[in-house]
Parts: C-alpha cells; sequence; structure tokens
C-alpha cells in the first residue's frame, strides 16, 4: 500500500469491516490516523487490527470491571471503620483470588478508560459523528 492509496481511502468500511475500501475527505489529521492505522493493519493483519475492534474490546473490560467488582463487593465492608480491613484482608488472606481480582479491576478499568477515548478519538479523526450518528456521539461523549 502506497502512501497514495492511504491517503484516498483506509482498510475500513463504515462498519469497520477490514478489507473494504472508503473514500475520506479529511485533512492532514486525518491522513495521520489512517497511515497509523495502515501501518498497525501491516503489522497485524487487518483482520486482527486493534483499531477496528475498540468498542467490543470496552465492552469486555467492562464485563471484566463488573463481574471482579461483584466478587469484591461481598467481601468489601462498607463502615468507615471496616474499609481499609477490609481491602486489607482481601489482600493478604486471599491473596490467590482478592489480589488477582483487585488487580483486574484496577488493570481493566485503566483499559476501559484509555480504549474509550482511543475509540472517541477514532469516531472523531473518521468523521463518524456526522449526519444521523450526532445523537449516539453526544450521548457518548456525555
Amino acid at each position: 500500500m502506497d502512501e497514495k492509496e492511504i491517503a484516498k481511502g483506509a482498510e475500513a468500511s463504515e462498519s469497520g469491516a477490514p478489507g473494504a475500501k472508503r473514500e475520506f475527505s479529511g485533512g492532514a489529521l486525518q491522513r495521520l490516523w489512517l497511515r497509523m492505522e495502515a501501518r498497525v493493519s501491516r503489522l497485524t493483519t487487518p483482520a486482527y487490527n486493534p483499531f477496528y475492534y475498540l468498542g467490543a474490546l470496552g465492552i469486555f473490560f467492562l464485563w471484566v470491571i463488573l463481574v471482579s467488582g461483584v466478587y469484591l463487593f461481598l467481601f468489601y465492608s462498607i463502615s468507615v471503620k471496616g474499609a481499609w480491613l477490609s481491602v486489607q484482608d482481601l489482600t493478604v488472606n486471599q491473596w490467590y483470588l482478592g489480589g488477582v481480582m483487585r488487580s483486574l479491576h484496577r488493570y481493566a478499568s485503566d483499559a476501559l478508560v484509555l480504549v474509550m477515548l482511543l475509540h472517541a478519538v477514532r469516531c472523531y479523526m473518521l468523521d463518524r459523528y456526522a449526519h444521523w450518528r450526532w445523537v449516539a456521539w453526544s450521548a457518548g461523549l456525555a
């Protein structure tokens, strides 16, 4: 893929499916984003490009946060004096699963924020917020 093809189109259709060509009429930032996506597609192949699956990754991390959060809530004490002690008990006495769940909960939360930001930037760069999509874009930003 040469520079002209990168500037003219990307390997993503309106739905984000790999392999379909789409014309973009954006500026320099859009061309830079498409060039970066094309390089990642060369490294991973278009079928496994993580930029095409940002929404699905966000939903996956949300499920990890929900499952680990329910587990942690089962052992968490809501009282002022017992909150720190319950977290300490989870970490020390249940090191086999308590610490793993706390780590999963924390890192999945960080990953969800990163994936959401990348997804918002990608939608903005590829003009996927205009026309009839403005309602979903506005709701997602709120």
